[in-house]
């Protein structure tokens, strides 16, 4: 996993989908509350702090054309809703506040109890692909990613380590700088859609491999997706706690090859099978959509023959 240090300014992103994005995260917490946030109570004080630094210091200082420090709140100009300075009492309700403050995603690590690396202790996440949250819940790191090919074998010790060295006021990247075929945070989905429930997205699925192998007669390619993720990791200094904080971006695969960027992404999907770890094409569900995805994304008419 290639990491490079960041600066805090980039840590929350506002883009021209920014507005239309809280609103989709309003809904989903509407409908979805139970799975998309949830918290210990151990892990009220490191949300406590983290929505203290935002409302208070980060987003008046780094947006004030957007935010700006109106006592005893936080007011949004443009939409004109206010956040309270002081963190709600309750940590989901903290957290349910976080989830429509702005469109990144959280969640929180604080130290096993047994004192053997990190666990999950709260989180806000509204746009799973496809996973339950709530099986991660209290999970350790390594539990967490058990599913991801190569990680116990390659990268288990090393990002124990690295957390446990990871120094508060330090902000990490995960960067675009590594070969598109070993990352982790990418992958094409077939929904095009930022929220995907529990088994909607191909990964994820209960049926394990026969799903991952199934036939893609299935695959409407006129829905496909390129979804990545740009991640920040950091320690906050009062509580010790770590944070993975990420936002979601979706790109239409007509969109990627308009912009000349088919050739290298039909070239990442095949390379998925050869590079280090080749069951990484079975994780990201490549066996069902790979070979639409490339022929539509090589395809000289500009229309793929789903």
């Amino acid at each position: 996993m290639a990491l490079e240090t960041a600066s805090v300014s980039d840590l929350i992103q506002i883009d021209k989908d920014f507005f239309s994005r809280l609103a989709l995260r309003k809904q989903i917490l509407s409908t979805s509350l139970q799975s998309a946030l949830r918290a210990s109570p151990a892990a009220h004080p490191a949300i406590a702090e983290l929505y203290t630094f935002l409302v208070t210091t980060y987003l008046p200082t780094r947006f004030p054309s957007i935010f700006r420090l109106v006592p005893p709140s936080l007011k949004n100009l443009v939409s004109n809703e206010t956040y309270p300075l002081q963190c709600p009492d309750h940590p989901l309700q903290a957290l349910q506040t976080l989830g429509t403050l702005v469109d990144e995603d959280f969640m929180f690590l604080l130290p096993a109890p047994d004192g053997d690396g990190y666990t999950l202790q709260a989180y806000t996440v509204c746009y799973a692909s496809g996973f339950a949250m709530e099986r991660l819940f209290a999970a350790k790191l390594r539990d967490i990613h058990a599913e991801v090919p190569g990680y116990k074998d390659r990268l288990q010790t090393s990002m124990d380590r690295w957390f446990a060295r990871l120094e508060a006021g330090r902000f990490v990247r995960r960067t675009n700088t590594a070969a598109l075929t070993e990352r982790e945070q990418w992958t094409i989905t077939m929904s095009g859609q930022l929220r995907n429930a529990h088994g909607e997205n191909q990964i994820y699925s209960d049926s394990g491999a026969s799903s991952a192998e199934a036939p893609a007669a299935d695959i409407d390619i006129s829905n496909a997706h390129l979804r990545t993720e740009r991640q920040h990791v950091f320690r906050l200094p009062r509580t010790g706690a770590i944070v993975f904080a990420f936002k979601t971006y979706l790109y239409p695969l007509a969109d990627v090859k308009v912009e000349g960027n088919g050739e290298a992404l039909a070239a990442a999907v095949e390379g998925l099978k050869t590079g280090n770890v080749p069951e990484m094409a079975r994780y990201k569900g490549a066996n069902r959509w790979g070979e639409k995805v490339v022929q539509f994304l090589r395809a000289g008419s500009g229309e793929g023959d789903a």
